[in-house]
């Protein structure tokens, strides 16, 4: 077996186990092959070689990243994943949830309200209105001080079905704390 035989025996080795494929060393960034000192290393070593290019040959080189992309676009599509991620896509679309929600929102900010109402915290917008969410939480800030306010309004001016269900829990609540007391006061 030869060097490179060798080499890629190796990187497949280290990759597989977490370890990054190209120094051997350290772990792997997430989603990536190699770790950040590789991946720097990598990308100041194609900053110089780009450097001292001529126009010529950067747009040729461009034309075949281009190129390139087109055909993992079109590998993804074949195959039923997103274009952007490879993540499987929605039905009949080209995309997955997350890439399908970021493309939308960014064409139409009006989208937000689109996104099923359960959906809506998950992407960090408030439930009912679809505006942004306060951090951790899935309601906006105006939704929630008028919640809160027709809360405590409903709370001060109960309606009489109200005013009966407040009798009835109470009642509940009353006989069932006697029993309690009773069953403590029986084992004592």
């Amino acid at each position: 077996m030869g060097t490179r035989d060798q080499n890629k025996v190796n990187r497949a080795y280290y990759t597989s186990r977490g370890i990054c494929g190209k120094c051997g060393k350290r772990p792997v960034e997430p989603g990536r092959l190699k770790c950040l000192e590789c991946l720097a290393a990598d990308k100041e070593a194609q900053s110089r070689m780009m450097a001292c290019k001529s126009a010529a040959e950067k747009a040729v080189i461009a034309e075949q990243r281009k190129a390139s992309k087109r055909r993992l676009t079109q590998y993804r599509q074949a195959n039923g994943l997103c274009t952007q991620c490879g993540k499987p896509v929605l039905p009949g679309k080209r995309l997955c949830i997350d890439h399908h929600v970021k493309v939308r929102r960014k064409k139409d900010p009006r989208w937000n309200n689109d996104i099923p109402r359960s959906m809506r915290p998950g992407f960090g917008v408030c439930y009912i209105c679809g505006a942004d969410a306060v951090s951790g939480k899935s309601l906006c800030k105006d939704c929630f001080t008028a919640l809160s306010t027709s809360a405590k309004e409903r709370m001060q001016n109960p309606t009489p079905e109200q005013r009966a269900a407040q009798k009835e829990y109470m009642r509940v609540h009353k006989a069932l704390n006697e029993l309690a007391f009773l069953s403590r006061k029986r084992r004592s």
